[in-house]
Parts: C-alpha cells; structure tokens; sequence
C-alpha cells in the first residue's frame, strides 16, 4: 500500500507561537478524541508538527539584498554560462553568513571515523568541539572567532 506524504513549513505571525502552544495543548488534552475522529475520517495515517527555532532573520540585511541585486545586474551582462557561475561565486562569497543559514551545530563523523559534536557561532565558525577518534581518543578543542585553536583539552 502507498501512502501520500506532504510537509508544509508554514511562517507563523508575530508573538503568535503562544497561541499555537496552547492550541495543540487543547487538542492533545480536551479534544483529543474530535482530534483523532477527524484525521480518521480524513484517512491520515500520521500527522506531526513541529516548532522550528531559528536565529536566521526572516528578511535580508540591507547589505545583503543590495549583494543580490548587484548580481542579478550582473548577471545581465554574463557571456557564458561559466562566466555566470563566476560571478554567483564572486558576489554569493560576500554574503554575510548571518544572513544565510550557517550551521550551528554538527553531530556526526569525519571522514577519518572520528565522532563529533561541534558547536558553532552565529556566523557559522566552529567554537567548541568534543571529540572521539577513530581510536577512541577523546578531546575537547576550543576556538576563537577568527577560527585560531586557543585550548585543546586531552585526558
């Protein structure tokens, strides 16, 4: 049997997060039973939400939107292929990195095996790092935030 599956990523208004907390209070609590009669009545297998917590602007800096328009116009006057994706690198480079998403949090591997969990500012420039090698070794590294080590921490 196949099932149909949809994600929607929907942008909440402003200071409404409260009310969407007490909403989803008042169907798991008191109209959980109409909740569940609904989705059955829909044929919905599953259905999930989730809040999502970002310290990503909703709207481009200035800087950055001017960044973007000098491209498009850029852009404009481009030759070749080549000579476009040239210039996507070119301007893209000079984005500010609060202004895209910078990741803030790794959780994984390396390609040597070792297990990490690595912290990361705003910016997106790891500060702290704990890990596990290939060999068990464990460590605990620290950065400034021009990406030089200034402790590293062994057992």
């Amino acid at each position: 049997m196949r099932y149909e599956t949809r994600c929607a990523k929907i942008k909440l208004k402003p200071n409404s997060v409260e009310r969407v907390r007490e909403w989803a209070k008042t169907l798991n609590k008191t109209r959980r039973d109409e909740a569940l009669a609904t989705l059955r009545d829909e044929t919905v297998m599953v259905e999930a939400f989730f809040l999502d917590s970002s310290d990503r602007p909703d709207t481009l800096s200035p800087q950055a939107e001017k960044l973007i328009n000098d491209l498009r116009l850029a852009l404009q006057s481009a030759k070749s292929e080549a000579e476009a994706q040239a210039l996507r690198r070119e301007y893209l480079s000079k984005l500010p990195a609060r202004d895209v998403v910078a990741r803030r949090l790794f959780a994984g591997r390396d390609v040597e095996g070792a297990s990490l969990v690595t912290l990361s500012d705003p910016d997106g420039k790891p500060r702290l790092q704990l890990k596990v090698d290939s060999l068990g070794k464990a460590s605990i590294t620290f950065w400034d935030p021009s990406g030089r080590v200034v402790r590293t921490i062994k057992p």
